[in-house]
């Protein structure tokens, strides 16, 4: 979470004036300086989003390779039924 300070606060040892950026902090930490009106969020950087896509579209493949392989070994276990079904038939 990205921070913009609205006043003098102090965060990490360091006093910091109105408008200063508070970056990386905790999200409980930094939702309460929003709750108490000591600073507002800030929009996010064109890198942290294209991080948040990139992480987003990697999790999304992964989850797809998954369940392909969750239907192959599915596919794979009824055609060795199917099989062994026939040999026993035999």
């Amino acid at each position: 979470m990205n921070l913009k300070v609205k006043g003098t606060v102090k965060h990490g040892g360091e006093w910091l004036e109105a408008g200063g950026e508070i970056r990386g902090i905790d999200d409980k930490e930094g939702q309460r300086l929003i709750d108490i009106g000591a600073a507002e969020l800030l929009p996010k950087t064109k890198e942290e989003k294209e991080a948040e896509e990139q992480a987003a579209e990697a999790e999304k493949k992964a989850a797809e390779e998954k369940a392909k392989a969750d239907a192959d070994a599915k596919k794979a276990a009824a055609d060795k039924a199917r099989a062994d079904k026939a040999a026993a038939k035999e």
